[in-house]
């Protein structure tokens, strides 16, 4: 979001949204909760972004996704964080 402050901008991707579909919980952090959690990394540099009538605009700032997890499992890993250095890791085939 363009000249937003970040912490704005993490405010209307949870907050507002979980308003908007009536479900309040889904915004926190907390004992019992359903463990939503999105680990975002700011990249610097020049980035095109283009809006919906296929206007474009430059930023020199992006946030990229690193981890995401849902209800407490890892559902996406971009660089591999969560992984095991490779010399030690096992492989768990399915045995079904």
């Amino acid at each position: 979001m363009l000249g937003v402050p970040l912490d704005e901008v993490i405010r209307r991707s949870t907050d507002n949204p979980a308003i908007q579909v009536k479900r309040p919980e889904l915004d926190q952090i907390a004992v019992g909760a359903e463990a939503d959690l999105a680990v975002l990394r700011l990249d610097r540099g020049r980035f095109g972004f283009v809006d919906v009538r296929r206007g474009r605009i430059e930023g020199g700032e992006r946030l990229g996704c690193e981890v995401t997890v849902r209800t407490g499992r890892l559902v996406f890993d971009y660089n591999g964080r969560a992984g095991s250095p490779w010399p030690t890791a096992k492989i768990d085939y399915p045995t079904s």
